[in-house]
């Protein structure tokens, strides 16, 4: 555990004179002041997931119930201490369900008892309930880190993440999540690959369709590096972290673990593949504009080649079927983009991403393959038509 600390320490201290320099312009003694709180969440951010680290916690929390507790109320306390210093409305109106967000998933573990690897319906239960307020409701609190200046994540965020690491790898102990930073070449390599594959098709049929055109750039200096490098880590840390949490190193996870319990062949393939492709059609005819039945055709192409590689990897049946879901569902959440064809495409990245994640057993891997996916397009000069 040790070890595992000592490369904690190291990663807190490189994000942080990270966020110091993009901050640089930022001062004050409250700016400060959240550097200290920048600083403690990270650590526990780069340290909590770890195996030995949560091994050892959930050796703590088994000798007594309440210990369950003490973990959420500490973040539940940093959550608030950080919006009285700023004056935040820590209690009106949707704010009240802040506590239920931190404490409900160990609540739910705690209920249920669930141990060992094995993933039952009260898992995913936990799971969804949790997250659907998380993506639903709009706080009035504003909890960016800094409150002024250049955000990597928000307080609240990385409460609600931590809560459910201490959840379900803690107290659950939920297998694979692999929510810790780890440096691998191979898992690096396999991460570009699956990146620049997927690049080199979405770029092709982006062309094709006219979804995709070049922009070129304007004024490439050190400024522009700067931004657009702010804008990459930004990705990784606020939209890839969090959802790759969620959608792989949880959903995906479990539903891949379930399913492989008694896959019944047929009766699964058949289930998951009209679900998917009715709701793909759904949503597809309930946005606007043309190509409404994009999302469902794409759907059709992930079943199907899902289906494919299960029929080449018997044995990895639960797994295919498992990722081909998980991705669709990724991309159907995204209409509130409003472009019917960033659905479709989504849904392949989400694809691409479950892959990684697969490969990784990591999810700052498939949080990695996200932000370059995210960050492909600008980099590129290229622009994404609606």
């Amino acid at each position: 555990m040790k070890k595992e600390w000592t490369h904690s320490i190291f990663y807190t201290i490189l994000l942080t004179v990270i966020w110091l320099f993009v901050n640089r312009s930022t001062g004050g003694s409250l700016f400060y002041l959240d550097a200290l709180f920048f600083v403690a969440l990270y650590f526990l951010f780069f340290t909590y997931g770890k195996p030995a680290t949560s091994q050892w916690l959930k050796n703590y929390c088994d000798v007594r119930r309440v210990r369950i507790l003490f973990f959420p109320t500490l973040l539940l306390v940093i959550y608030y201490i950080y919006g009285i210093i700023h004056g935040q409305p820590i209690f009106d109106g949707p704010m009240l369900l802040v506590p239920f967000l931190v404490y409900f998933p160990s609540l739910m573990v705690s209920v249920f008892e669930q141990k060992g690897s094995e993933v039952h319906k009260s898992d995913m239960f936990t799971l969804w309930f949790f997250l659907f307020p998380i993506t639903l409701v709009d706080l009035p609190f504003k909890s960016n880190l800094p409150i002024d200046g250049v955000s990597l994540e928000s307080v609240f965020r990385m409460v609600v993440m931590l809560a459910s690491i201490h959840a379900f790898v803690v107290l659950r102990g939920l297998k694979d999540v692999g929510f810790f930073p780890e440096f691998s070449w191979k898992k690096l390599a396999t991460t570009t690959w699956v990146w620049l594959l997927y690049i080199g098709v979405i770029f092709a049929v982006g062309f094709a369709v006219k979804f995709i055109q070049y922009a070129g750039y304007e004024n490439v200096d050190w400024v522009w590096v700067e931004k657009m490098a702010t804008k990459s880590i930004k990705i990784f840390f606020h939209t890839a972290i969090f959802e790759e949490l969620f959608f792989r190193g949880y959903f995906q996870n479990m539903l891949c673990k379930q399913l492989d319990k008694n896959f019944q062949h047929k009766k699964y393939w058949l289930i998951g593949s009209v679900t998917m492709v009715a709701i793909s059609l759904l949503t597809g005819y309930g946005m606007e504009g043309s190509m409404q039945w994009f999302p469902a055709l794409v759907s059709v192409i992930i079943m199907g080649f899902a289906y494919y590689l299960a029929q080449r990897f018997p044995a990895l049946q639960a797994t295919y079927l498992g990722m081909a879901i998980a991705s669709i569902v990724f991309g159907l959440v995204h209409f509130h983009s409003g472009s019917i064809i960033f659905v479709g495409f989504a849904s392949v990245a989400g694809w691409a991403y479950g892959y990684v994640y697969y490969r990784t057993k990591n999810v700052f891997y498939a949080a990695l393959i996200h932000t370059l996916v995210n960050s492909s397009a600008p980099w590129f000069g290229l622009e994404l038509m609606k």
